[in-house]
């Protein structure tokens, strides 16, 4: 046992090193993530021991929370992993670093500290992923925290809280989010689930329905946020300005964004098809709406040659 703890604080100590690497992630790390991705992967403690080592972010801010929990909690690992993670990233971890130096968990209470990561971990939140969506409450709590804190803190506190998260900032090089997202190229993906099998002359019917939900205006700002024009939609199937040209809202033609565009221009004021189950003139329809954090779900039927809305729900969309 004496030895494995040698083993740790040794490669805690080695960690600088690894934040100066360029690229910071390489075929293990890819191979790691593609073991997390397998339908009857858990996260056992030794996979995520593994995949700490060749800088998964996210595992390595799952060991950080295994140590602030009943039986296992040892504050000194958990902040240890939190700041390895940070370093990558990893907004949670930033979170959890501000909240243990606020709380003085393990440590002193210390503001400065607490208010860096804190500003840190607000401007690190994902707003923009497809995969992984945000609800607008969560963004702003991320965002807020500093502001918080400050509140409690003096102008000198404040002042070195600004000069050390400016230094801690500029040494986040290796951000395992973005390197996720610049990598799904050459990381297996999953074949969709379906293929959209109505015919084209339909879709404009089903998207501009879809649309014009009454329920779904409100979500919409287009008066306080006019920027959000045109409507922006991502392509998914046969949902492209191809089949689509010409479909209007609010005046202006629809844009349709390819999945790399999105990602480029970090666009986040887009609307996705999620799920769209097709069988026998029924049709259930799932879009997502990020920047609300919402998701609409649809049950659609055709009769009489025409596509009317059965039913509908709007429901706030949980982060994974």
């Amino acid at each position: 046992m004496k030895y494995k703890i040698q083993v740790l604080l040794i490669s805690l100590l080695y960690i600088p090193c690894i934040y100066s690497q360029n690229p910071c992630f390489d075929e293990e790390t890819i191979k790691v993530y593609k073991e997390s991705k397998k339908e009857d992967h858990k996260e056992s403690l030794e996979w995520l021991f593994k995949a700490s080592k060749v800088n998964h972010g996210h595992a390595i801010h799952q060991l950080g929370l295994y140590y602030v929990q009943g039986s296992n909690l040892d504050y000194k690992k958990a902040y240890a992993y939190f700041e390895k993670s940070a370093y990558l990233g990893i907004h949670n971890s930033m979170r959890s670093l501000g909240i243990m130096n606020e709380d003085g968990e393990g440590r002193e209470i210390d503001f400065v500290k607490a208010y860096a990561w804190y500003r840190l971990a607000g401007d690190f939140i994902p707003t923009h992923w497809d995969e992984w969506y945000m609800p607008r409450s969560k963004i702003r709590m991320f965002k807020s925290m500093a502001p918080k804190l400050a509140n409690k803190m003096t102008e000198k506190e404040i002042r070195s809280g600004d000069k050390l998260y400016n230094k801690i900032k500029s040494k986040i090089n290796c951000n395992f989010n973005s390197w996720l997202e610049e990598s799904d190229y050459f990381i297996e993906k999953k074949k969709p689930e379906q293929d959209i099998k109505i015919p084209n002359s339909q879709l404009q019917e089903i998207i501009e329905l879809a649309l014009n939900l009454p329920e779904l205006q409100m979500y919409y700002h287009i008066d306080q946020a006019p920027k959000r024009l045109p409507l922006k939609i991502k392509e998914f199937d046969k949902i492209n300005e191809k089949n689509l040209k010409g479909i209007k809202m609010f005046g202006k033609n629809i844009l349709f964004l390819k999945d790399r565009e999105i990602k480029e221009k970090r666009i986040s004021d887009y609307i996705t098809v999620s799920k769209w189950t097709y069988s026998k003139n029924k049709l259930n329809l799932i879009l997502k709406y990020p920047i609300e954090g919402i998701i609409i779900i649809y049950n659609l039927e055709r009769k009489d040659l025409e596509w009317t809305i059965v039913s509908s729900q709007i429901r706030e969309s949980k982060s994974q």
